[in-house]
């Protein structure tokens, strides 16, 4: 399913998302530049540029030597391939700060978050700290030699040929908004208890990211509601699937589930809205219902008059369907990566993690939240100058008891 991505990728409105740490001391450059070049040789897949054959993209190794960037105002901006020597991530870095930016066709959040566990951890130890790995919480041992398993696609083993498309949505309500220039993209983060948004959250009998979900989509109709706009809210919620398939795979292995609410069906309370995405996500993560999801994309591309026809042809007629069956169908993203986890003697020198999701050209809005020592961080990233979205995302979390502390920029 990665061979979708390099098809549909603009240099305004890339498939980038970003993950990020913030150490306790400032970071060098040079140093880090010497624990990426050690940890690619554990991580080989990554270390790796995109090639176009005749009927497909496909990945080859890169023998260039990876870059490390000054990291600049706005998050996951679109790549320069030739300056960055044509790797699909880029790794950023500024005070204390360590970024990780990536696109979907090399791996996802779950396979970046290893990764960049794994890099500080080695960037620590060439600083003189002592940190053993530990792979049951992401950190690998660098000097481990890649498991065959890691290099494989997924999808391709468990996806079900029987079954076909699974159609296309009506169109999902889009905000509209003064678009900034291209390539600026202005960020609002939250920060938060995480235990205080998990009580809050059993409230309503959610789990932390069916509650964030809900009052996105909250949000999103209250937006909708001060214009004569009716069509219908949908939050595209991306699912890890490693974490109900086995897989050891480090390429893309996440697929999506878009809660809805529809506004022409009349209005909702939060508890409308709570129990209509509570329903949608259960019935999304049952495994038979994972697998429907993304076999028809698989059996797509499987297909021999879609594989016999030329990449040219071929990357504009995937550029239409995902315009009409991805974004085109959803009103934004909320990306959750859950709580992070780090071994003991390591985790005093992190003080953070957060993640960010590239917006579209569709969806000038998208969510990414991350947890790590009870510090719950929601970050909007947006390409248009007004803030909507995230003053009635957060104030409601005010309204609910949750003490936020809001701040713009990464």
């Amino acid at each position: 399913m990665a061979n979708l991505f390099p098809a549909i990728e603009r240099f305004s409105a890339a498939p980038i998302y970003r993950v990020q740490a913030e150490l306790d001391r400032k970071v060098e450059s040079q140093i880090l530049k010497e624990a990426l070049d050690m940890c690619l040789k554990r991580f080989p897949y990554f270390k790796v540029r995109l090639k176009k054959g005749l009927f497909w993209a496909y990945l080859e190794s890169n023998r260039k030597p990876a870059v490390v960037w000054p990291d600049g105002p706005y998050p996951c901006a679109g790549m320069d391939y030739r300056a960055n020597n044509h790797y699909l991530f880029r790794l950023r870095c500024r005070e204390n700060a360590v970024a990780l930016e990536a696109l979907h066709a090399l791996t996802d959040g779950g396979g970046s978050m290893v990764f960049l566990k794994t890099l500080v951890a080695q960037y620590l130890r060439l600083c003189g700290e002592k940190i053993e790995p530990d792979k049951g919480l992401g950190v690998w041992d660098i000097d481990e030699e890649p498991d065959e398993e890691e290099f494989a696609d997924s999808f391709l083993k468990y996806y079900n040929k029987d079954i076909k498309s699974l159609g296309i949505k009506s169109p999902a309500y889009h905000f509209r908004g003064t678009r900034h220039r291209q390539d600026v993209a202005s960020v609002i983060c939250g920060q938060m208890s995480g235990r205080q948004v998990a009580e809050t959250a059993r409230n309503y009998g959610l789990s932390v990211t069916e509650y964030l979900v809900a009052v996105y989509v909250r949000a999103l109709l209250n937006v909708q509601g001060r214009t004569k706009n009716r069509r219908p809210v949908r939050v595209s919620v991306p699912v890890n699937l490693r974490n109900f398939f086995p897989s050891k795979s480090m390429r893309n292995f996440t697929n999506f589930i878009l809660c809805e609410a529809d506004p022409r069906l009349g209005s909702y309370r939060f508890e409308d809205i709570a129990a209509q995405v509570h329903h949608t996500m259960r019935r999304g993560l049952i495994k038979n219902n994972l697998i429907k999801s993304f076999s028809g994309n698989v059996n797509s591309e499987k297909n021999f008059l879609v594989r016999a026809l030329p990449l040219g042809l071929k990357t504009v007629i995937l550029s239409l369907i995902y315009h009409f069956k991805g974004e085109n169908q959803y009103s934004g993203s909320l990306s959750n990566l859950g709580v992070v986890k780090l071994p003991p003697d390591m985790e005093r020198f992190v003080e953070s993690f957060s993640c960010y999701l590239a917006p579209n050209t569709v969806n000038p809005t998208n969510c990414g939240a991350v947890c790590y020592k009870d510090k719950l961080v929601v970050s909007f990233t947006r390409t248009v100058r007004e803030s909507h979205i995230e003053r009635e995302f957060f104030s409601f979390l005010v309204k609910q008891g949750v003490k936020v502390k809001v701040k713009s920029g990464s």
